[in-house]
């Protein structure tokens, strides 16, 4: 007795009244995919409000409407690959699930994989100059007006050298001649 108490309680509290059903009609006339929602969340959407929005309407009547009204919501350019991929079939012999498949797979374009090679970057060392406070004081301080001057070897007193690389010193550092005679 408790039990058949319960049961007609709740039957009657969730029943499907006309201001629910009208309610889901709305929603379901007014059904469009969300920014970055899938087309599987947007298929099990239509299916569900199709279910509370037509609650009296047979399965096979009930499973067009849900195939018709997927079509109307899914993106143009998916509606139009799969007009083309369902041309020769019947839209009812076709189960749902494999229009929702078949409207992922065209949606979806194919990349091609691109292999990208990396190579390890070189340490780099940044070397910053002392900030010159007064640029013509500083150019006013050049010899020869910034030419550069010519070294001479504390050593043998010739030109084009210091003692460290000394060619009398070191002659394996001396600059080899090209064909015509001249230092290189």
């Amino acid at each position: 007795m408790l039990w058949e108490n319960l049961k007609t309680t709740l039957t009657a509290r969730f029943a499907d009244t006309a201001q629910r059903t009208n309610k889901f009609l709305n929603l379901f006339d007014n059904l469009v995919q969300d920014s970055g929602e899938s087309l599987l969340n947007l298929s099990m959407k239509v299916e569900r409000i199709a279910k509370q929005a037509y609650p009296t309407f047979s399965p096979l009547n009930l499973d067009v409407l849900i195939k018709n009204k997927f079509l109307a919501v899914v993106p143009e350019e998916v509606f139009d690959r799969l007009n083309i991929a369902l041309l020769d079939k019947d839209l009812a012999a076709v189960p749902f699930e494999k229009i929702v498949s078949l409207a992922e797979k065209v949606q979806t374009p194919k990349t091609k994989a691109v292999v990208v090679e990396v190579a390890k970057a070189a340490n780099v060392i940044a070397i910053t100059p002392e900030p010159v406070a007064n640029v013509q004081a500083a150019i006013s301080l050049r010899p020869n007006s910034g030419a550069v001057p010519r070294t001479n070897c504390t050593h043998c007193n010739k030109p084009g050298h210091i003692q460290t690389s000394c060619w009398t010193l070191h002659p394996d550092l001396k600059p080899a001649r090209n064909s015509n005679g001249n230092f290189r």
